[in-house]
């Protein structure tokens, strides 16, 4: 691990080393969670600004800058708070984590109202700690702007007016999200609903994204979405292997075994339902679906974690 900084002059000069240092583990952020099929909307990376630190210093009272543990930063964006945990999860198993910080939790148990998601304290070499921040949509923009307004205030200072009127906001936006999590889950049950009325010409047209989403939530538990790029990404997997009607996709789904899967692949959490669908199609085919899908996608390092995903199948 590399040695902390211990002045904010040090820091200043090692500055680009930790802008550096903040895009690799924004970029590592990214790939666990694709990996894992983990729904997320966006993974924003930073290095504290030197300017930031003196502030956070002297608002703060830190007696040494090792104290401070967010000189990196990562922010995720997940569209419901439900998907927080789920992205914690994962992030878990794969960071060493110092500190689970339940922001929005702490508010509420002080009585008073707050809007900040879950941030996790992880180790990293560069800067010995790092924070990762773990957000709603509604969640990141209103503590953008309430840390906008309250801390870099046009005058200097804040009022009691504006206080009372950020705290109004964030109740709002609160029960917004609640709202947004109810729609996601009426979604899903509409979804299982639908696809037990649409059978009739399944054996005839190509299967598009709606059908493998609600094929996935009737066949798989936990009844959890994905993003529409998973599901895209997934409609390449099958069509490789030759799954092409939504009858297809019925069938070879029915002759799989969720619980199996769970068993045989060792999740230390649960992932999406694409990477499911990804895992089931390696038990069924395994090394002739690793010699047709290691070049779908995005990731480089696919052919790898197959041939290492299959090794552990081969085991079981």
């Amino acid at each position: 691990m590399t040695k902390p900084v211990t002045s904010v002059d040090e820091y200043r000069e090692k500055w680009p080393q930790f802008v550096a240092a903040a895009q690799s583990l924004g970029k590592r952020v990214r790939e666990i969670l694709r990996d894992g099929g983990i729904d997320f909307r966006d993974v924003i990376a930073r290095a504290k600004t030197v300017e930031s630190l003196y502030g956070k210093l002297a608002r703060e009272g830190f007696g040494e800058i090792s104290d401070v543990h967010d000189l990196l930063g990562v922010r995720v964006v997940c569209n419901v708070e439900p998907d927080i945990a789920r992205v914690a999860d994962s992030l878990s198993e794969e960071f060493t984590v110092v500190e689970v910080r339940d922001k929005s939790r702490e508010v509420r148990e002080r009585g008073e109202i707050g809007y900040s998601g879950l941030h996790l304290i992880v180790e990293n070499e560069v800067a010995c700690r790092a924070e990762i921040q773990i957000r709603t949509i509604l969640q990141d923009a209103w503590a953008q702007f309430e840390h906008g307004v309250r801390y870099k205030p046009v005058s200097g200072e804040t009022s009691a007016e504006i206080d009372r009127s950020l705290t109004l906001a964030s109740g709002l936006l609160e029960l917004a999200d609640a709202q947004f999590a109810k729609v996601q889950a009426l979604q899903i049950e509409h979804s299982i609903a639908r696809r037990h009325t649409i059978r009739g010409d399944e054996d005839e047209r190509s299967i598009s994204i709606d059908d493998l989403r609600d094929a996935l939530l009737e066949a798989l538990p936990g009844k959890r979405l994905s993003k529409k790029s998973h599901y895209m990404w997934g409609l390449q997997l099958l069509s490789a292997m030759g799954i092409s009607s939504p009858a297809a996709l019925r069938r070879f789904l029915a002759g799989m075994d969720p619980d199996r899967i769970r068993e045989v692949m060792h999740y230390r959490y649960i992932p999406g339902p694409v990477r499911l669908l990804d895992d089931m199609l390696l038990l069924a085919f395994g090394e002739e679906y690793v010699a047709r899908t290691k070049e779908i996608g995005e990731d480089p390092n696919r052919e790898r974690k197959l041939g290492s995903r299959l090794a552990k199948i081969n085991q079981a």
